[in-house]
Formats: structure tokens, C-alpha cells, sequence
């Protein structure tokens, strides 16, 4: 099955500018966006709950860019920033793709907003919950206190 967004030819910037005018019609009060060479930050506010995603962007001295794709051949001069382009504006799609369903879905009634983007909130320590909760749950599943069991606990 291809990658969403594989190919497309919509732009970082472009993908950025649809991204703040998906959260602010969706009701977000603040915007921000920060990158990096291999990672970058959009931030909102919505009532008062700050968001934060934190999108990893491909290296630009990943192998792949460098060979062609039966890894072969060295790429000419130009295409290995071409094909790293080209990966960087798949992950921003593909984000605005994810804010996009979630929006859609909390208008349309299936989740409220602290469930569709529960992982995401930032807390006081500048963490989100999820990066607080993830290592909790992960340690819980190690040690064997949770299993499928639980999932029929609450039917």
C-alpha cells in the first residue's frame, strides 16, 4: 500500500500555512511553528490547553537520499536534496492530514477535544502528557500488569 502523501508536490510552507488555518478555524487562539534540520514543533492553543506535536523530519545524510531506490546507484548531485525534500513534505501532509481528522472529528461529535488530543497537551514541566504517561503505561505492560483482560474489564 503506497505511503500517504507520497509524491506530493504541496510545499513545507504551504502544508505549515493550511496547518494554522485548520487550528485557528477549529478554534485556536495561538499559533507557532518551529524547525530544525531534523525536527519540528507546531504549537496552539485551544482554550486555554497548550498543544504541542513534535514532528521528526528525515536526516539529510539518510543513505536513501543519497542512492537510488534499488540502492545501486549514487543519485546525481542534485537529487538527494530532492528526494529529502520530497520526504519532508510527505511527514507535513501527513500531519495535517492527522490534525485535520481530529478537528473533523470532534466536530462531528466523536471525541472531545481533551481525548482527541490528550497525548499532545503540554504540562507545566514543558512535557506532554504523553511523554509523561508513555514510559508509566510501557513499564506497566513489561511487568506484566496489563494484559488483554483488561480490555474486556469495562464492556
Amino acid at each position: 500500500m503506497p505511503r500517504y502523501a507520497a509524491g506530493t508536490s504541496v510545499s513545507v510552507d504551504r502544508s505549515i500555512v493550511q496547518i494554522r488555518q485548520l487550528a485557528m478555524r477549529f478554534g485556536a487562539d495561538k499559533f507557532a511553528v518551529a524547525t530544525g534540520r531534523k525536527t519540528a514543533t507546531v504549537a496552539f492553543a485551544y482554550q486555554g490547553r497548550p498543544v504541542r506535536f513534535d514532528l521528526s523530519l528525515p536526516s539529510q545524510d539518510d543513505l536513501s537520499f543519497q542512492v537510488t531506490a534499488t540502492g545501486r546507484k549514487r543519485r546525481n548531485s542534485q537529487a538527494p536534496r530532492e528526494a529529502w525534500d520530497r520526504a519532508c513534505r510527505e511527514k507535513w501532509r501527513s500531519l495535517h492530514l492527522l490534525l485535520k481528522a481530529l478537528f473533523v472529528a470532534i466536530e462531528d461529535g466523536l471525541l472531545d477535544f481533551d481525548r482527541a488530543f490528550m497525548h499532545d497537551i503540554v504540562m507545566p514541566d514543558g512535557r506532554t502528557v504523553g511523554q509523561q504517561l508513555l514510559p508509566v503505561v510501557q513499564g506497566a505492560i513489561e511487568r506484566g500488569e496489563v494484559s488483554a483482560q483488561l480490555l474486556l474489564m469495562n464492556s
